[in-house]
């Protein structure tokens, strides 16, 4: 009777043992995608979901980057002395608009800008006072 105990709770450590491997294995997995000094945040996928877009003060001050879905290919869009947030891609993947204010203002006073996505062609699309901020295009790119 006791050999029988001891086969059965066996079996069942053995059952136990494979269901959390197989669990384990079918987990998602986190990758790192950025290194180094400076904080990266306010991350969107390209419509594509091939590259994306988001923010990084590794330059010690808050700019747009952009890479690729994997990591790899990492490159600054703005350069400028304003504090950019919340870039988001158009629907075709061809523009991104995004939140922006003067590094030395103290206020709330944050404008919507937008720019290819190559980082050319930068335009403010707002020009008033007070918080406008985690700005998207309509589905339709509008």
């Amino acid at each position: 009777m006791k050999k029988k105990i001891i086969l059965v709770i066996f079996i069942l450590l053995l059952l136990i043992a494979g269901v959390s491997f197989w669990w384990w294995q079918n987990q998602p997995r986190l990758t790192q995608l950025t290194f180094g000094v400076g904080e990266n945040f306010s991350p969107r996928f390209s419509p594509d979901g091939e590259e994306i877009v988001f923010i990084s003060n590794r330059n010690n001050n808050n700019e747009i980057w952009m890479m690729r879905h994997d990591g790899s290919n990492q490159r600054q869009l703005t350069f400028n002395n304003n504090i950019n947030d919340f870039p988001s891609f158009s629907p075709n993947g061809q523009e991104i608009i995004f939140s922006s204010k003067k590094a030395d203002d103290q206020s709330l006073n944050w404008n919507i800008w937008v720019m290819n996505r190559d980082g050319s062609n930068q335009r403010q699309l707002t020009f008033n006072e007070g918080l406008e901020a985690l700005p998207s295009f309509s589905p339709d790119g509008n």
